[in-house]
């Protein structure tokens, strides 16, 4: 979460995801809250920890990329998700 405080130019809110699959969410509420983001920061799929809380993570991934996030690499294990940013 800090993480994606540092890199986010707005600071308005920042919501983790890795929960949502595990609370009964259904995934539509995620998309959802994915599209009225800015920034999306994921970790590698390797490195998640714990995996189990992050279940999502392909499909949040596919997500973004199909709706026009621009992904930055930062770091060994996370990428960066930006709306309008050039890599």
């Amino acid at each position: 979460m800090e993480l994606a405080m540092k890199f986010s130019a707005s600071k308005a809110t920042i919501d983790d995801l890795a929960y949502q699959a595990m609370n009964g969410k259904p995934i539509a509420e995620d998309f959802r809250q994915i599209s009225e983001s800015d920034l999306v920061v994921f970790q590698d799929r390797e490195a998640l920890s714990p995996a189990f809380s992050n279940q999502r993570v392909q499909e949040y991934e596919r997500y973004v990329r199909q709706g026009g996030f621009i992904p930055i690499r930062a770091g060994d294990d996370v990428s960066v998700y930006s709306r309008g940013c050039k890599p």
